[in-house]
């Protein structure tokens, strides 16, 4: 999202009498700021930390309005001779309407573009004009068309209908001639949802899917939503202080997969990924934290990797726990045989004996994306007990002379193959084949540097 500045008059809906001038600042390193000269009559500050109260302030500038909703205060200043300042921040805003209260904040329908949306959709040629724009700009008539693409790729799955739509704009100036594409995955909802509703049901695993087969972290870029069956667009700007960059110079070949790749699928695979995000989102949320925290240490992510791949071994592919008919017989016998004085303790420690150790965990999701992430270690035994003996001294740090498997860039290394790893398995869950997960994943630059160090190795 671009940063703007905005100036206007702002209130809050309780007292809409007492407008107070102001100038709102958004930039996606800081979010929102609101510099009033001036300050609410009856504002309190307590009532801003309250989260039941979900302060609104409401606004209006040049041809909009804004509503602020979750608002707080950044700073009070009150000067003698002089007047009052107040700053305030915001999680978000919505743009081209006024909301009183969290209750009138309901949609129907939205449209998001992600940070890399576009550069996975395909570009075809069959289009037609849907609307035309003149303007001026430095004396020089701009001729601006955007055209609508036909073959919207289509969804549909229990939780709704999801398109995603794609555009091209031409802009014609003097001597010059740009041409430009985006995209929106728009959602058609069954029913009402508040916009938090919205988020964890519906933005945040899409965000994800596409971080996932981008290979690159995304954010919301854009977010419009209408409420009931009226045609008017919001538009929701998020304050995100995680936000990254867009990289300059995109190398397609480090996507996992566009969406050409599955678009005679793409109803299963979403069906699938949302069920599978509803029963893992907690495992998922854990992963793409790695991921969208660019400053995160790398011992923070290998014990983030490590957990994920525990937890998604533990929930997916080990559902019962293993505890079986005769581990159960066999736990009584043992502690039956014990002195009675004991009993209590054995039992205590024996209460987890049927958990697979860290180790079989390992071995048994790298044995499931093998084909994948095999070229990528020397030996698999040796590999999976570095990774236990890493995450004991990171967990306990009771063997200061395990402290030399993090030295170099070994710990970096081991990072990138658990990486690989959880990507291979979360495409497995999409239904795609582990030849199809290779070629995909094999692609990438940081797979093709990582196979030839560790090809190098072999041959030394």
């Amino acid at each position: 999202m671009n940063s703007f500045e905005y100036s206007g008059f702002w209130w809050l809906p309780s007292n809409p009498e007492d407008q107070v001038a102001g100038n709102l600042k958004f930039s996606n390193k800081t979010g929102f700021s609101l510099e009033l000269i001036g300050s609410f009559n009856n504002f309190d500050v307590v009532s801003f930390y309250k989260e039941e109260k979900c302060p609104i302030i409401l606004g209006i500038v040049t041809n909009k309005l804004i509503t602020l909703y979750d608002c707080h205060q950044k700073n009070y200043h009150i000067s003698c001779p002089g007047f009052t300042t107040q700053i305030l921040g915001a999680r978000l805003a919505f743009i081209g309407h006024h909301f009183n209260n969290k209750e009138e904040i309901r949609f129907k329908n939205f449209e998001v573009d992600f940070t890399y949306l576009k550069y996975l959709s395909p570009l075809v040629h069959d289009f037609n004009v849907e609307d035309e724009l003149d303007d001026c700009k430095h004396n020089y008539r701009i001729h601006t068309k955007r055209f609508a693409i036909k073959n919207d790729i289509k969804a549909s799955i229990t939780k709704g209908d999801i398109y995603i739509k794609q555009c091209i704009y031409s802009e014609n100036q003097k001597y010059i001639i740009n041409i430009n594409k985006s995209a929106l995955i728009e959602v058609k909802l069954k029913q009402l949802f508040t916009l938090d509703e919205i988020l964890e049901e519906y933005i945040y695993p899409l965000k994800n899917f596409i971080t996932l087969i981008s290979n690159q972290p995304n954010f919301v870029e854009k977010l419009y939503v209408s409420l009931d069956d009226l045609p008017t667009k919001i538009e929701i700007i998020f304050s995100n202080s995680n936000y990254i960059e867009k990289i300059k110079t995109i190398n397609e070949f480090n996507f996992l997969l566009k969406l050409e790749d599955i678009e005679q699928d793409f109803s299963l695979i979403l069906q699938k990924w949302f069920n599978f995000y509803d029963d893992c989102h907690d495992i998922i949320n854990l992963y793409f934290s790695t991921i969208y925290n660019s400053n995160l240490y790398v011992e923070n992510e290998f014990l983030s990797l490590v957990q994920a791949l525990e937890s998604f071994h533990r929930r997916i592919l080990d559902k019962c726990n293993s505890y079986t008919e005769s581990h159960e017989l066999r736990l009584n016998a043992i502690i039956e045989s014990a002195p009675i004085e004991y009993k209590d303790w054995l039992k205590d420690k024996l209460l987890f004996s049927h958990e697979p150790t860290l180790v079989d965990r390992l071995n048994q999701i790298i044995n499931l994306t093998k084909i994948t992430v095999d070229p990528l270690i020397i030996d698999v035994n040796s590999f999976v007990r570095d990774v236990k003996k890493i995450r004991n001294y990171l967990t306990h740090y009771n063997d200061p002379s395990q402290a030399n498997l993090l030295k170099n860039d070994n710990i970096f290394r081991i990072n990138q193959v658990l990486n690989f790893t959880i990507k291979t398995f979360l495409l497995v869950q999409l239904g795609c084949t582990a030849e199809f997960c290779k070629e995909k994943i094999s692609r990438g630059n940081e797979y093709k540097y990582l196979k030839f160090l560790i090809d190098k190795k072999r041959n030394e």
